[in-house]
């Protein structure tokens, strides 16, 4: 008993056996799948709720640095406007106690003529 097999039959088992191996691989891999996905899953359900804590106290965060922010703008306008009046206020004094200068640097000479007019008169009084 002989048993002929064609080229085409050979092929067409070689083409069968490749599709079980694809088939098996393609089990194998959905499976993996699940499982992977399954685990994505649980690990997303547990860090939901820390994330949306998370989210939370950072809203409640930006809302803090809001008012912060808001305050120092007022504290720094007011810095601002206290700055003007002691500008406002200094200027006028420095140039009045630079008058006073000028005045004590003239009174200086005074005293100075009338020293040495002093001394001129004792001098020739004592001659």
């Amino acid at each position: 008993m002989t048993i002929t097999v064609t080229l085409g039959e050979i092929a067409v088992l070689v083409i069968a056996a490749a599709l079980v191996f694809v088939a098996i691989a393609i089990v194998r891999t959905a499976s993996r799948l699940q499982t992977t996905l399954a685990e994505v899953d649980e690990t997303l359900r547990r860090l939901r709720p820390r994330t949306e804590r998370v989210l939370e106290r950072t809203e409640d965060e930006l809302a803090r640095l809001s008012i912060v922010s808001q305050r120092l703008g007022s504290i720094s306008q007011h810095v601002d406007e206290v700055t003007g009046n002691a500008a406002e206020t200094v200027n006028p004094l420095i140039d009045d106690v630079d008058r006073l200068r000028r005045s004590t640097d003239h009174v200086l000479a005074a005293v100075k003529g009338a020293q040495a007019t002093i001394h001129a008169l004792r001098r020739d009084r004592s001659e």
